[in-house]
């Protein structure tokens, strides 16, 4: 989700989260960018909620979403939506050797003229 959250920062939403469990690392990261974390009672400024498929349905932010009306959304959603106004992104996935092909792809890529860009 941070890295969901590091593109729409970029885009230049007004993005907060919320996670049960976080990294020190990860939290100070996406302070730095502009992410702000918020109790349940903070769902009522938002105008999206962007949940992962781990999040059930009795999840206190997504009830308290669904109960105020505001449209909640699936992470990979979220992440197709905003791949949709992207052009020339390449998305590696997969169980195995994602690391692997994505190293390959960047050599590749540098080797070319292409403007590019490895987070």
């Amino acid at each position: 989700m941070s890295g969901i959250a590091h593109l729409l920062i970029g885009m230049g939403h007004h993005v907060s989260g919320s996670d049960r469990n976080t990294s020190d690392e990860t939290s100070s990261r996406m302070h730095r960018l502009g992410l702000t974390s918020f109790s349940t009672n903070a769902v009522r400024n938002a105008e999206l909620v962007v949940y992962s498929s781990a999040i059930g349905v009795t999840n206190a932010e997504r009830v308290e979403a669904e109960t105020l009306g505001i449209r909640c959304v699936l992470r990979a959603e979220c992440l197709a939506a905003i791949m949709e106004c992207k052009k020339g992104v390449v998305l590696i996935s997969g169980t195995h050797g994602k690391t692997t092909a994505s190293a390959m792809s960047v050599h590749v890529i540098r080797g070319g003229s292409s403007r590019r860009c490895h987070r």
